[in-house]
């Protein structure tokens, strides 16, 4: 049972990011395409074997038909696990890929010992081989398997999948096939060369090496889900400590980390904050941080208050006494902030409890700040609600386009890091080539230095900011809405607008959705002057292998912003792009000042910008761009449309008139920044399928003179899909 004075009851929260339908995702057609291949060629291959008397080749077939069942299995293990959960079976059918791909090992290992044992005794007692014959089957058997090979990889790298562990044996069978085709071709080799029939024996043992060690990693890794071991590659030792390390954390036990089946990472914690926080906003950020961080996606914690103050101060004084444990019997060990008496003296600003205000702006990043300075600008009495302090720092690549240029050029001490005029382009780290621009394209900032800077903007225009303050939550009347805070705080104001993020409490109270989700990596890397100078003016855009995926190099002065982005999901492959991708261009050797990454999500058409007075705009209403994913401009705008609808609404005469002045805020989303979205999804979609032909066509001089003007936003998304051209071809490559 848990205890806490000042909440009475427990805030156990639920995140997932992964779909809860089919498990490996992987298109059917394609494995049963491979299925029929190889089942095909295997009928061949076991009649060749007898003529020819060549173990190896019996070997091979032998191993085809495992294949074979392997397919199969996954086959027929996709449409079952994809069934939706019911009955006690509260996972649904899920971990019947996992004893699937242990049954697959355990055949490969069964198998091989057999091989192993008939080709010692060929060793023994040879036998003569139709060398011919056997290089023929061989080296078919090496197209085929290679064909097959490609099908199944194709078939599990489709955008958003996650990785199957059934799919992966599946793959490992006819990977080990391949090797054993290579390994039998050079046995025929030999045998027809020197007339030494043992080869085909030899080539047989090297066969079951190989099939042996593909099928004890699958046994290993299997077994390491049924016991409920950690993810390989996860230490619940860190993510107890990143846990912990968070603002406002005091204690975390409980925690369980384990797999549901295979790339499907779960963790539940009990989880212990300081008195008078959020622990919805403190379970939602400790929600994204498994997830970006440890690529958890299916995370339960418990979130409760501390104990009373005096309770604190004894476990600080007296740890032994393990009163903060707040639970009668932990499991495994405890992880605690380093001292706990820091937070109990830990007290927030308290806001007016009835202060009444216009405007009420919750987040203080680009979009928050932009409303309020709209709205203060248009007379209305505003309030900023951030929860952190400027400056701060947030992870951002830092690109500002020529939207956002304008949206702040009103901004004396814009802080520009730099300006660039070079862009240098790369195809999957490859085929790289530079264009210049005889005037900028963009501008680059930090944004710890650009939102204190809009911050100030803000205050000029006559905004109240108030930092370090928490929202826990909000509640509307007719004619107004009501912002709770923490230590039992309350204002009031005529408008809302939410600008605290796609994981924020504005986004839940308005019910947006999300149709589109990636997950960013970034590193800010010192380098030393010789290499700031080489960057100056130019970044670098890689155009990734998995679809969708890209990397860039933003220089910041003296520092450099390396960053990745792909489909959320795709953690693990996300984290050895941005680690392969800082190799190829040499920034990998210098320290990193700073490693994070974040969430961004793409709004769904039909996701609500307003709910009664509340509205929601930049992050937190999911208006970003979804090919590049860039939303510091779409921040800026819809934060300054969301400000004049409201201060509209506080200076309307009646509750119609002031209904209506915050629907204008959803017309001016709909008619500038909808439509730039649409187009972009276009173009993700096109780019997602036909990377090379994107970099092709900005190699060419007409591709650069329009990258250069869609980047100083001279023309835009929308208007460039509009053309019958590129109309025409997008629709083509989009197929």
């Amino acid at each position: 049972m848990s205890e806490h004075s000042d909440a009475g009851h427990a805030h156990s929260g639920h995140g997932h990011g992964h779909a809860h339908g089919l498990a490996p995702g992987a298109d059917r057609r394609l494995i049963a395409a491979a299925g029929a291949l190889i089942v095909a060629f295997m009928a061949g291959e076991v009649v060749a074997g007898l003529v020819a008397h060549s173990l190896a080749l019996l070997s091979d077939a032998a191993h085809m038909l495992t294949d074979a069942a392997s397919i199969g299995l996954v086959l027929i293990t996709m449409k079952v696990a994809g069934r939706p959960a019911s009955g006690g079976y509260t996972y649904g059918l899920r971990r019947l890929e996992i004893l699937s791909a242990q049954a697959n090992g355990i055949t490969l290992v069964l198998l091989a010992l057999w091989l192993a044992y008939e080709a010692v005794r060929r060793l023994i007692d040879p036998r003569p081989v139709a060398g011919g014959l056997m290089l023929a089957v061989a080296v078919t058997g090496v197209v085929v398997n290679l064909a097959a090979a490609w099908l199944l990889h194709r078939a599990s790298r489709r955008p958003g999948q996650r990785r199957s562990l059934n799919s992966e044996g599946a793959f490992a069978h006819v990977l080990t096939d391949l090797y054993a085709f290579a390994a039998t071709v050079i046995a025929a080799v030999v045998v027809l060369a020197t007339g030494f029939h043992r080869a085909d024996a030899i080539a047989t043992l090297i066969v079951a090496a190989l099939m042996v060690r593909a099928g004890a990693g699958l046994i290993a890794q299997s077994g390491r889900i049924f016991l409920e071991a950690a993810p390989a590659g996860v230490d619940p030792a860190a993510v107890g400590a990143a846990l912990v390390g968070r603002p406002h954390v005091i204690e975390v036990h409980d925690l369980h980390i384990w797999e549901i089946t295979s790339g499907m990472p779960a963790a539940s914690a009990h989880i212990l904050v300081a008195r008078h926080q959020d622990c919805h906003a403190i379970r939602a950020g400790l929600v994204e941080l498994l997830d970006t961080r440890f690529g958890i996606t299916h995370a339960t914690l418990q979130v409760d208050h501390v104990p009373p103050e005096h309770v604190l101060r004894r476990a600080a004084e007296h740890p032994e006494d393990g009163d903060l444990r707040h639970c009668e019997d932990t499991h495994g060990p405890s992880y605690r902030a380093p001292d706990p008496r820091v937070l109990v003296r830990l007290s927030l600003p308290v806001v007016e409890k009835r202060a009444e205000w216009d405007v009420a702006v919750i987040g203080g990043g680009p979009a928050g700040l932009a409303a309020a300075r709209a709205a203060a600008a248009a007379g209305a009495r505003t309030v900023v609600l951030e929860r952190s302090e400027h400056p701060r720092y947030k992870t951002c690549g830092g690109g500002l386009m020529g939207a956002s240029l304008t949206s702040v050029a009103d901004l004396e001490d814009l802080p520009s890091r730099d300006s660039i005029t070079s862009v240098t382009f790369t195809l999957h780290g490859k085929r790289q080539y530079t264009r210049r621009h005889d005037t900028p394209i963009l501008g680059m900032v930090v944004r710890d230095e650009f939102d204190d800077a809009l911050r100030r903007r803000a205050e000029a225009a006559g905004a109240v900011i108030r930092q370090r303050t928490a929202v826990r939550g909000i509640d509307q009347g007719d004619d107004h809405a009501t912002v709770r805070l923490s230590g039992g705080a309350a204002l009031t104001a005529t408008s809302v607008i939410g600008a605290d993020g796609s994981a924020g409490i504005t986004a839940r109270h308005v019910g947006a959705d999300f149709a589109q989700t990636d997950l960013g990596l970034e590193q800010e890397i010192d380098v030393p002057d010789a290499v700031a100078d080489a960057w100056r003016g130019r970044v670098l855009l890689d155009w990734g292998s998995y679809p969708g995926s890209y990397a860039w190099v933003f220089p910041k002065g003296g520092r450099l912003t390396v960053g990745v982005i792909a489909s959320r999901g795709e953690g693990e492959w996300t984290k050895r792009y941005l680690r392969t991708f800082a190799a190829q261009v040499k920034l990998d050797s210098y320290p990193v000042a700073r490693d994070s990454g974040h969430l961004t999500r793409c709004r769904a058409d039909d996701s609500p910008l307003r709910r009664g007075r509340v509205l929601v705009a930049g992050d937190a209403a999911g208006l970003l761009e979804p090919w590049t994913r860039e939303g510091i401009s779409y921040a800026l705008r819809s934060g300054e449309f969301a400000g004049e609808a409201a201060a509209k609404a506080a200076a309307a005469e009646s509750p119609g008139s002031a209904v209506s002045a915050l629907d204008e805020y959803a017309a001016s989303v709909n008619r500038v920044l909808v439509p730039e979205m649409k187009a972009g999804r276009t173009l993700l979609n096109a780019f997602s399928k036909h990377p090379g032909m994107f970099h092709t066509g900005l190699a060419t001089a007409k591709g650069q003179r329009l990258f250069g003007r869609i980047c100083r936003s001279e023309i835009t998304y929308a208007e460039v899909v509009a053309k019958p051209a590129a109309r025409r071809v997008l629709a083509f490559l989009g197929r």
